[in-house]
């Protein structure tokens, strides 16, 4: 496994990247980081993980040392497949567009970066309304059309928010983003693997939320071998929505699943209404996302 792909998440300090890396890369449960922020990064807190025939590094830039990141002898940067900035969003818009500059400066610099994409994440919205999300998303895209008026520098902004009401949504962006940098790997899904993550949501749509389950129970709730039920409970397990209890004879459903739950209601209802180019890609993605040691990247 040789090829290698980077995510950068870079922005001001106490914007929620390392709650983001944490929340949707390492089941950390969103309700407890909501209630107990985490405390600051230091330095550069890395994340690897091996995904389809690649290795995949996140890099997690301490917002309090954006000065260093920034400075022209420091190539934290370099060979970058995206670079996601992550905002507060009731930061300014002054602070929000000189941040970006300079990591629109910084892709300049490096040939490595030609081909990166940036994106933008306007965190926390679950503080701000609707109207006034949209506003920021407009004033900024506004600001690279005059700033850029022969190209128009394109960049793409989302809300964001690990609250209740948008965890599913901003799941749905992290997914999409990095499809984007597999698009080949994830292009089509078998039908063996389409029918395999039906079988995950079917268990997390027929049990319900703080309820206790026996395994072998299941087994005959499901129609399913013990050996078939085990299967589809690991990969629920890879995916933070079921947690093991009493040796792994028991389980039960996690405050994610409660999440999925609540978003995916229509077609956890009706399994037909699952499409095989949409929601199916975005468990795939993570299901064949594996952590690796740092000391094999």
């Amino acid at each position: 496994m040789t090829n290698k792909k980077k995510i950068i998440l870079v922005g001001p300090p106490a914007a929620g990247k390392t709650t983001i890396t944490k929340v949707f890369f390492q089941k950390s449960n969103p309700k407890i980081l909501l209630e107990k922020p985490l405390e600051p990064t230091r330095g550069v807190h890395t994340s690897l993980f091996s995904l389809f025939n690649s290795e995949l590094g996140i890099f997690d830039l301490a917002g309090q040392e954006n000065q260093n990141w920034f400075s022209k002898d420091n190539d934290i940067f370099e060979h970058s497949n995206i670079i996601t900035c992550i905002f507060d969003i009731n930061s300014s818009l002054e602070n929000i567009t000189s941040f970006l500059n300079n990591i629109i400066d910084i892709k300049a610099k490096f040939d490595s970066l030609s081909e990166c994409k940036i994106f933008s994440f306007l965190h926390k919205i679950d503080t701000v309304d609707n109207s006034y999300l949209n506003e920021k998303i407009n004033a900024i895209k506004n600001y690279y059309k005059r700033k850029f008026p022969s190209n128009g520098f394109y960049m793409e902004i989302f809300g964001t928010s690990i609250a209740k009401e948008n965890y599913y949504p901003t799941f749905h962006i992290l997914s999409n983003i990095l499809i984007s940098i597999y698009p080949e790997d994830n292009a089509s899904i078998n039908l063996s693997e389409y029918e395999n993550i039906k079988q995950d949501l079917k268990i997390i749509a027929n049990c319900k939320l703080s309820v206790k389950y026996k395994v072998l129970n299941l087994s005959n709730k499901f129609n399913l071998s013990f050996d078939v039920l085990k299967f589809h409970l690991e990969r629920l397990d890879k995916l933070g929505m079921i947690e093991y209890l009493s040796y792994k004879n028991f389980i039960r459903l996690t405050y994610r699943s409660e999440l999925l739950k609540k978003d995916l209601k229509k077609e956890i209802d009706d399994m037909d209404k699952i499409r095989e180019d949409n929601d199916i890609k975005l468990f795939n993605i993570f299901l064949n996302l594996n952590k690796i040691p740092l000391s094999d990247f």
